[in-house]
C-alpha cells in the first residue's frame, strides 16, 4: 500500500486522477485497501505444502486460497461495519 500511494504523486497518475469519477476513485481506493487484507504473510504454495488450515476452509478453489481468503475477509469487515451502523440506529 505504501509503494502505491507514493504513485499518487506521479504527474501521469495525477493526469488519469482527473479522468475518474468520485466513483471509481472510491472503487480504486477500495480495491487497494482490500487486495490484501488480513494477509497471512505467505504465499498460495507455503499454505499448499504446510497444510494450513485456510487449504481445507477454501477447497472451492484450490488455487485461489488467498484470494477467496481476502474476499471472505473484506466482506466480514464491511457486513460487521455495516452491521453496526443499522443497529446504532435501532
Amino acid at each position: 500500500m505504501l509503494q502505491s500511494s507514493s504513485l499518487l504523486t506521479c504527474p501521469c497518475v495525477l493526469k488519469l486522477c482527473r479522468l475518474l469519477s468520485p466513483v471509481q476513485k472510491m472503487a480504486a481506493i477500495l480495491a487497494a485497501a482490500s487486495h490484501d487484507v488480513d494477509h497471512p504473510g505467505v504465499n498460495h504454495a507455503f499454505l499448499v505444502a504446510t497444510e494450513n488450515p485456510l487449504v481445507s476452509l477454501y477447497t472451492v478453489c484450490i488455487k485461489r486460497i488467498l484470494l477467496l481468503f481476502h474476499i471472505y475477509s473484506w466482506f466480514r469487515v464491511v457486513i460487521t461495519a455495516w452491521t453496526e451502523k443499522v443497529m446504532s440506529t435501532v
